[in-house]
């Protein structure tokens, strides 16, 4: 019901009519719009026993949604820390049911299950971005490669192009199966 139409029933409720009388003028007014009797009824009642607010009282229960980035992040974390993790010891360290963490895993990280371990499907954002800090790693530690290398060195890619020009490569053949 909209709260027009509360701020309607309540002033009809003050000038003393009667919830049918009020639904009546409503559906006159209103049309297919009016609300049912039976609710017009239940706020004249709300009204006329003092309550002061045309707002819906706020009701108990769990939060609209429990899948925020936040929570997502500390799953990933988990599983990224133990890929040997099961749902039921997620859902009890975050306190969120098994249902939402089986969504989470299966569409945000994009995890399933493999032997026990949770696996990637595709390369997903914990690999790249564990490539990422391994790659920046390795380029703080070795620096460039081409100051490692000796003046006059030949590299293994050089050495396997200078066999394919020169003609030393050698295949090795197979017996052929005899044609019957």
């Amino acid at each position: 019901m909209d709260i027009s139409h509360r701020a309607v029933i309540r002033y009809f409720g003050l000038t003393g009519l009667t919830p049918k009388e009020i639904h009546e003028d409503m559906v006159i007014t209103l049309g297919e719009d009016t609300p049912l009797y039976s609710m017009v009824k239940k706020w004249a009642a709300e009204f006329k026993h003092g309550r002061e607010s045309l707002e819906d009282d706020p009701r108990p229960g769990r939060p609209v949604t429990v899948t925020t980035q936040k929570t997502i992040a500390k799953i990933h974390d988990i599983i990224i820390a133990d890929r040997r993790v099961t749902k039921r010891y997620i859902a009890t360290e975050l306190g969120i049911s098994q249902e939402r963490i089986h969504a989470v895993i299966h569409n945000e990280p994009q995890m399933s299950k493999v032997s026990a371990r949770w696996v990637p499907k595709l390369l997903g954002p914990d690999l790249k971005r564990t490539r990422l800090n391994m790659s920046r790693e390795n380029q703080v530690f070795f620096g460039d490669l081409r100051l490692w290398m000796r003046p006059g060195s030949i590299t293994s890619n050089q050495r396997r192009s200078s066999n394919r020009s020169s003609g030393n490569t050698q295949a090795l053949r197979l017996p052929r199966k005899p044609r019957l």
